[in-house]
């Protein structure tokens, strides 16, 4: 032990002589000269320094200043020797970008402008403002190099809040945010996922410090890094309650919905052409949810360009504008279907969402910065049954859909959706809202198999698969695609229960009104049950498998908490037997049953018919560590019923 921290000194001092003799900071020439601690061989990388140092003027307009240094610790670490400072040419600008590659013997290398691009951030949005500098070193780094940047940035943001992020994956050494502000002003800050930590403040500049962060691996049906790294969410003012300069403030999430309602209101301003559209669109409709339903196809269909300049980061453009020109993204496609509800006298109300993790909003800081996403909140009274429908005492019942996603039917929403925090912009009566989170029917998948068994072992069958909701989703984007490429995932996808399976005639049904998709095919598994001394044939009643995920084998012990989504599955199966063999074993009964999911199976026989039954139900659930083996233990029993066999004997 004492030797090998003794080599780790003498290599940290002579790297920070090597650093020393190239033109580099000081900070850097100490990041390089502290020894660590070893870590664990799947640890990419390690971060040596991260640190934000912001600025604010009195104009509300801000500098910024980023600093870096990330230790290679194996192959898989090359990849974080890079750094992309974003840009954009009204409110954003780069005044600086150095970089630096300290090897673990030779010439420390400086990376300038030439080794510098220029890039667009958004390849698939055309009217993207959003630009970036770049700068790679991941292939010239080796293992024990350090990378490191310095950026310089200046900008004027929308609102006087940042958020910092301490960490990511790897392990951090040390992270550090600081704030200074103009005389008399004061900031606030909460600090999502670990402990609170008080900042240290001197006069109007505030610094919040953590150190020591482990490494966060992934792990399977392991939550978002979102939901585990630290992250600081700042707001900053005049101590005298004044509005910041060219800034916007928020007490609470009432402000936040007078804001974004004052600003994306104007643009759902009805014109003759937005009320012919409507009227065309639901001349067949005989309900209002008819109508609402006919809206939603065609705003769907809209082509998605992303157009963001400037405050069109969050205004929407004019609803005529989007139905003249026929495109815009998810906050012009909302407010477009807004526009054409409303010439219908059918109230709707934007709502902004963070979708990708229904973890990251927290409700605790009131800030437009927390979404990245626009959907529509409809208000539908009735009865009509859908999952989507949040009653609301203040709001009223409101059905929420999400216009950018083309294969989500109206009545459902994207599953990163469910049960997230939405902003509901409705003026004064605005607030923050859970999202619907209709549970594991809504995304129901139901089989049915109709099959027969030669005496010779092989199957025939017609399959039935009809799906629900989220369920259906990807289905729908498969056949929407190439046949052929549909073609080869039918057959892998049978391939997988029976080696020799093979998919004849297939075709699907599609109900945008219901959002149920119907699959049947044909499926023929030559040799699908084993015949044993010509006496015995064997074969799994599990033809199959479910499609969605199973429980995942995990060797190294968990550190995590496990995320269960919610599914639904159930198959029944009909087997016409082979004349000539009687039932010899059956497989027994499972009637499985958690706080988190329930399974069960029955295999019957009547005369010369075998039926099969499975049904699991899986509640979506976040799972302690502790509860980790019961849960694996669980979905063994779930596979070990599946793999179970029938045997007929021969009566001949």
């Amino acid at each position: 032990m004492r030797r090998a921290a003794l080599l780790a000194g003498v290599f940290a001092l002579a790297t920070a002589a090597r650093v020393a003799a190239v033109d580099v900071p000081a900070w850097l020439l100490a990041a390089s000269a502290e020894a660590m601690p070893a870590y664990d061989k799947k640890v990419p990388a390690v971060v040596l320094v991260d640190e934000g140092d912001l600025t604010v003027e009195a104009s509300g307009r801000l500098r910024r200043v980023a600093r870096f240094a990330v230790k290679v610790l194996n192959d898989d670490g090359r990849a974080a020797a890079a750094v992309t400072v974003d840009y954009g040419t009204e409110a954003r600008k780069v005044v600086s970008l150095e970089a630096w590659r300290v090897p673990v013997d030779g010439k420390v290398k400086k990376y300038g402008k030439a080794e510098t691009s220029d890039v667009a951030l958004s390849g698939d949005d055309v009217y993207n403002e959003a630009r970036g500098k770049v700068v790679s070193a991941s292939g010239d780094v080796e293992t024990g190099d350090i990378f490191a940047f310095e950026a310089v940035t200046e900008e004027r943001p929308l609102f006087a809040q940042d958020i910092w992020y301490f960490q990511h994956r790897y392990p951090v050494r040390a992270s550090r945010y600081t704030l200074s502000l103009p005389a008399g002003w004061r900031a606030e800050g909460r600090l999502f996922n670990h402990a609170a930590v008080a900042p240290s403040v001197a006069g109007t500049q505030y610094t919040w410090q953590l150190r020591d962060l482990p490494y966060i691996g992934r792990e399977p049906l392991g939550p978002p890094v979102t939901l585990l790294a630290p992250r600081l969410a700042v707001s900053y003012f005049p101590a005298d309650g004044g509005e910041p300069s060219g800034l916007s403030s928020f007490a609470g999430w009432a402000d936040v919905s007078r804001w974004y309602t004052g600003l994306s209101a104007p643009q759902a301003e009805l014109d003759e052409a937005l009320r012919a559209r409507a009227r065309e669109l639901t001349r067949d409709a005989r309900t209002d949810l008819d109508r609402v339903r006919a809206i939603a196809r065609y705003v769907q269909a809209i082509n998605y360009i992303s157009v963001q300049m400037g405050i069109g980061r969050y205004r929407p453009h004019a609803a005529a504008d989007v139905l003249a020109k026929a495109y815009g993204d998810c906050k012009d496609k909302a407010n477009l279907m807004r526009a054409l509800l409303d010439a219908l006298g059918l109230r709707s109300h934007l709502v902004l969402v963070y979708s990708g993790d229904p973890t990251f909003v927290r409700d605790e800081w009131a800030s437009p910065s927390q979404f990245n996403h626009c959907i529509l909140a409809v208000r539908l009274p009735g009865n009509d049954a859908l999952g989507a429908i949040l009653d609301d005492r203040e709001l009223g019942r409101l059905l929420f859909f999400d216009p950018t996603d083309p294969d989500t039917m109206l009545g459902d929403l994207p599953e990163p959706q469910q049960g997230s925090w939405a902003l509901v912009a409705a003026g004064d009566g605005g607030r923050l809202v859970t999202l619907p989170k209709p549970g594991p029917q809504s995304k129901a998948i139901d089989r049915r198999v109709d099959a027969k068994l030669t005496p010779e072992g092989t199957l025939t069958a017609t399959v039935r698969e009809a799906s629900m909701g989220q369920a259906a989703v990807s289905d729908r984007r498969l056949f929407r695609g190439p046949r052929d490429v549909l073609a080869r995932r039918l057959d892998a996808w049978a391939t997988r229960g029976a080696a020799s399976a093979k998919v004849g005639a297939f075709r699907h049904e599609d109900d945008p009104a219901t959002g149920r998709l119907a699959v049947d095919l044909e499926l023929e598994v030559p040799l699908y049950a084993q015949l044993m001394q010509q006496r015995l044939l064997v074969f799994r009643p599990v033809i199959l498998d479910r499609r969605e995920w199973v429980f995942p084998a995990q060797e190294e012990p968990r550190t995590q908490p496990m995320t269960l989504e919610d599914h639904a599955f159930s198959e029944s199966l009909n087997v016409a037997l082979p004349s000539g063999f009687a039932v010899d074993e059956l497989p027994e009964p499972v009637v499985l049953e958690s706080a988190f999911g329930t399974y069960t199976s029955r295999t019957e026989v009547a005369g010369d018919r075998l039926s099969f039954t499975r049904r699991l139900e899986i509640r979506r659930s976040t799972l302690p560590v502790e509860q980790h083996a019961a849960v694996r233990g669980f979905f063994e029993k779930v596979r070990a019923a599946e793999r179970a066999q029938v045997v007929l004997v021969r009566t001949n």
